[in-house]
C-alpha cells in the first residue's frame, strides 16, 4: 500500500488533536458551571442577583477570552 494513513506519526497527531478539543471543552464547561454555581450560592445566601451583576460576569468572561 502506497500510503498508509494509520501510521505511528498520524495516529499520534489525530489523538492530540482529540485530546486538545475534548480539554478545551471540558474547561469551558466547569468555568461555565463555576459561574453558574456562584450566581445561585448568591441567590440562595439571599443576595440580589440582577441583571447588572450578570452583565458584568459576562462582560468579564469575554474580557478573559480574548
Amino acid at each position: 500500500m502506497p500510503f498508509d494513513f494509520w501510521t505511528p506519526d498520524n495516529l499520534f497527531f489525530w489523538v492530540a488533536m482529540v485530546l486538545i478539543v475534548f480539554f478545551v471543552g471540558l474547561f469551558r464547561y466547569l468555568t461555565r458551571a463555576s459561574r453558574h454555581r456562584m450566581l445561585e450560592t448568591l441567590a440562595e445566601k439571599g443576595q440580589q442577583v440582577t441583571p447588572d451583576l450578570v452583565d458584568r460576569i459576562d462582560r468579564a468572561r469575554h474580557a478573559g477570552d480574548q
